[in-house]
């Protein structure tokens, strides 16, 4: 009797650790389940995050490009702006040239106005000379025909 206690005892307690172990075993794979979805959400995290490291590097390489395009336009623009102002400077000098240039033909002219002027008086002068010479003449030849008339009316 004693043995048959021990016996059903030891199979209840045989049932019980065989309860136990399905009850590891189920939450074993209950476990093996959550980290089996565990590991199948990390892998699609681990998947998002390389597709947003790849978007993230196309857009990089993108800003680098527009970045390299951008600098570019800026060193044209500033070459642009370097050649407009060397042609400024160069049209300021030329037009400095030219006013030094008008300048001069202006005082030329003004001299050649007043030697024309003075030329002018000159030549009214004497021309009002040679005049004042004629009329002089004249009045000396009238003045002699005169006599001359009276001297043969006389005679």
């Amino acid at each position: 009797e004693i043995a048959e206690v021990r016996v059903q005892e030891a199979g209840r307690h045989s049932r019980a650790l065989a309860e136990k172990v399905a009850q590891l075993k189920a939450r074993e794979a209950e476990l093996r389940h959550e980290l089996d979805l565990q590991q199948v959400a990390l892998d699609q995290r681990r998947h998002e995050l390389e597709l947003k490291a790849a978007q993230m590097e196309v857009a990089r390489a993108q800003m680098e490009a527009q970045a390299r395009l951008h600098s570019n336009v800026a060193r044209d623009a500033t070459q642009e702006l370097s050649e407009l102002r060397d042609k400024c400077r160069k049209q300021e000098q030329h037009s400095a040239g030219l006013q030094d240039t008008i300048e001069q033909l202006t005082r030329q002219l003004d001299l050649l106005n007043q030697r024309d002027l003075r030329r002018g008086e000159e030549f009214q002068q004497r021309v009002q000379r040679q005049e004042q010479e004629l009329h002089r003449r004249e009045q000396e030849m009238h003045e002699w025909l005169e006599r001359r008339q009276a001297t043969q009316e006389e005679a």
